[in-house]
């Protein structure tokens, strides 16, 4: 979908890179934040719960993050945290997710979707 139609996308590669199989939590933590640090309430529905995986070593998962903008900048969040778990990477953007949509005034929506093989 374009990104002109309020659709937002984020994929990010976990890769085993050690010698044993490392188990994963069943979903990870993602944390919004606004230019001030602020967190920013963002409710994810997670397609599909799943127990804890585990992942081979040299293996990878996928999680794949997607959003409805709110339509501006200074809406919502500015900085995007993932942590899964001991592994934590941060993005900083206009991200426009969190806070009200500019079209409909409702909470931007947002889902997940955590585990798929590549």
């Amino acid at each position: 979908m374009e990104p002109a139609l309020g659709n937002r996308y984020l994929s990010v590669q976990v890769r085993n890179c050690g010698p044993r199989a490392a188990a994963v939590p069943a979903q990870p933590t993602v944390t919004v934040r606004d230019d001030s640090g602020n967190v920013v309430a963002v409710q994810w529905d997670w397609r599909p719960p799943r127990a804890g995986l585990t992942v081979r070593p040299g293996h990878d998962r996928w999680l794949r993050l997607h959003w409805h903008t709110s339509g501006r900048c200074d809406r919502g969040g500015t900085s995007l945290e993932i942590a899964i778990g001991p592994a934590k990477e941060r993005l900083e953007d206009c991200l426009q997710l969190g806070g009200l949509s500019e079209v409909t005034g409702q909470p931007t929506t947002a889902d997940g979707t955590w585990g798929l093989a590549p």
